[in-house]
């Protein structure tokens, strides 16, 4: 929350607006983070009900901020999208009313799949993985890599197991690799055991 209120301040300073995606807000592992609308009634921020409550494709989600940023963007989106469908308004509603316990159940389920993920790269030679906070993604850097997309592409073929290249997500990625862990048990174990052969035959 320090580094946003620095970026908050900026932002300000140069007359901008901030728009904060919390579209993990509620997969965080350990404390829980408080949304930025708290610090100022000036940011602007988007949500979604896709990744926290498991909706994905069903196009529903929101965004928060003052009165009278709210009332402008009403304005422009009435005349540049359509409404959700109304099972799906309805769904999202029953999420918001009645889904924290599988929030919950949802958020222990990732946290142990984490803990899988970065104890089998914490034993791969040349490999390092920051722990993740949030989110169900684990982002390891792997030591002397210079084209992931090269190595994502050699590990698919060979094993099956598809990660995204660290340079898809900008020019800093490069030496990184991406592996999602929202899946079952026995899916994240079948992975791991194959990417652990392919580093090793490497």
């Amino acid at each position: 929350m320090d580094e946003l209120q620095r970026i908050h301040k900026v932002v300000r300073q140069r007359g901008g607006k901030l728009i904060v995606d919390e579209i993990y807000h509620g997969l965080t592992y350990g404390t829980q983070v408080r949304s930025a609308l708290e610090l100022a009634d000036d940011i602007f921020v988007i949500n979604s009900f896709s990744k926290t409550y498991n909706m994905t494709g069903w196009r529903l989600g929101w965004a928060q901020s003052s009165e009278a940023v709210i009332r402008t963007l009403y304005k422009a989106a009435e005349f540049i999208t359509s409404n959700p469908t109304a099972i799906v308004q309805q769904a999202g509603i029953v999420a918001l009313r009645d889904g924290e316990d599988y929030v919950a159940e949802l958020r222990s389920h990732y946290t142990r799949r984490r803990a899988q993920v970065t104890d089998a790269f914490k034993n791969l030679e040349g490999v390092t993985l920051a722990e993740p906070q949030g989110a169900f993604y684990a982002f390891p850097r792997i030591e002397g890599l210079t084209d992931s997309t090269a190595l994502t592409a050699e590990l698919l073929r060979e094993t099956g197991v598809a990660l995204a290249p660290g340079v898809a997500f900008g020019e800093s990625g490069e030496g990184f690799v991406r592996l999602c862990f929202a899946a079952s048990e026995a899916t994240v174990t079948d992975a791991l055991a194959r990417i652990r052969s392919f580093f090793d035959r490497r």
